[in-house]
């Protein structure tokens, strides 16, 4: 068997992992019930923890904390950046955004449908407007400052309709 590079290593360790954390998916990110207690997920990320060690992933001084807060995190952040350079407009596409083994796994355990991955379906900005309107004849606005009973400086802005457009 041809030994793997340190690049290779590292990613299946990463997948061997993200399968332990999917196995234990919903004491991690489940709601709260009679079963589902801060005790238990804590049991659960460091048995996850434990065989991050076991695989020689991370070091027997790491706390399960640091693969809860720092090693599953990055690996999800990894996956979203490449997520939503494919869903840019005019997106080429590139290796940079081609999902691997790794990306697929993690999408498991977030969840295809989750908001996370597909976005809350509020349209982009540049999507909706179809025209822009130069409005800066339109209003006024006057800024001034006041100060209090306590000596406080306060800004007052105001906005004022200079003229109305006619349809």
């Amino acid at each position: 068997m041809p030994k793997l590079s340190k690049r290779e290593e590292k990613k299946m360790k990463n997948q061997n992992l993200l399968r332990k954390i999917l196995e234990l998916k919903n004491e991690h990110f489940g709601q709260f019930s009679t079963t589902i207690t801060k005790e238990s997920r804590i049991t659960a990320w460091i048995n996850v923890r434990d065989y991050a060690v076991s695989i020689g992933l991370i070091g027997r001084d790491k706390e399960f904390c640091y693969v809860r807060d720092a090693t599953w995190p990055n690996l999800r952040s990894r996956t979203m950046t490449k997520i939503d350079k494919s869903n840019k407009t005019g997106a080429q596409g590139g290796p940079e955004s081609k999902l691997d083994d790794t990306d697929k796994q993690v999408i498991e355990i977030i969840g295809k449908k989750s908001p996370v991955v597909q976005g809350i379906g509020v349209p982009d900005l540049m999507e909706t407007v179809s025209e822009v309107i130069d409005i800066t004849e339109d209003f006024s606005y006057s800024m001034s400052n006041e100060n209090d009973d306590k000596g406080t400086t306060k800004s007052k802005c105001s906005f004022q309709q200079s003229s109305c457009r006619g349809n």
